[in-house]
C-alpha cells in the first residue's frame, strides 16, 4: 500500500472531522424539530407532552421489541447509506439511522430500570453506559484498522452492519419476563 502525502492525509482528517461535527447535527435535529412539528400542527408544549407520552405508554413494556425493531432498521438504513451513490440519498439514510438509533439507545438505557432491583439500577445504568462510552473508543479503532487490512470501506460497512445484525440478535435473547433480577439478599 502507498503511503499518502501529508498534505492529503491532512485534508483527509479535517473533512472526517467536519463529517463528524455535522454528524451531532443530526443528534439534535429531531428535539429541535419537535418545536417546528408543534408550530405546524399548531400544537403547544402541553399537546407535544401527550403525544410524546403516548408514544412512550404504548412501547411500555415493550422496549425489547423496540430494541430489536429499531435495531433492525439501522442495520437496513445503514445498509442504504452504504449502497447509496447520491449525496441526497446518503444525507437521508444517516439522518434515519440516527433517527432510529435514538430508538435503540432509549430502549438500552430504559432495560436496566426494568429488569433490575431499585438499588441496582444506578449501577446498571451506568454499566450500559460505560459499554457505550467504550465502543465509541474502540469502534473507530477496529474501523481503522480493517480499512487498513482491506484498502477499502466496504468491508468496514459491512463490519457495522454485521454488528447491528448481533445487536437484533442479542436483543431477542433478554428476558424481560423475569424482572427485578438478582434477589436482594437478607
Amino acid at each position: 500500500m502507498t503511503e499518502l502525502p501529508r498534505r492529503t492525509s491532512a485534508v483527509a482528517f479535517v473533512l472526517l472531522y467536519i463529517a463528524y461535527c455535522i454528524s451531532y447535527v443530526d443528534r439534535a435535529a429531531i428535539s429541535l424539530a419537535l418545536a417546528q412539528i408543534g408550530k405546524d400542527f399548531n400544537l403547544q408544549a402541553a399537546d407535544l407532552g401527550i403525544v410524546i407520552s403516548m408514544m412512550t405508554t404504548f412501547f411500555a413494556e415493550r422496549e425489547k421489541y423496540l430494541l430489536i425493531g429499531a435495531s433492525a432498521l439501522t442495520g437496513i438504513f445503514l445498509y442504504a447509506m452504504y449502497k447509496t451513490e447520491t449525496i441526497v440519498m446518503l444525507i437521508t439514510y444517516q439522518s434515519v439511522v440516527y433517527f432510529f438509533k435514538s430508538f435503540v439507545l432509549a430502549s438500552v438505557i430504559a432495560l436496566p430500570t426494568k429488569l433490575l432491583r431499585d438499588d441496582q439500577i444506578g449501577s446498571g445504568i451506568g454499566m450500559v453506559n460505560l459499554g457505550g462510552q467504550s465502543a465509541g473508543f474502540v469502534a473507530p479503532v477496529a474501523i481503522g484498522f480493517i480499512v487498513t487490512g482491506t484498502g477499502s470501506f466496504d468491508a468496514a460497512f459491512g463490519f457495522l452492519v454485521a454488528m447491528t445484525a448481533l445487536s437484533v440478535v442479542v436483543a431477542a435473547t433478554i428476558n424481560t419476563a423475569e424482572p427485578k433480577l438478582a434477589p436482594q439478599t437478607a
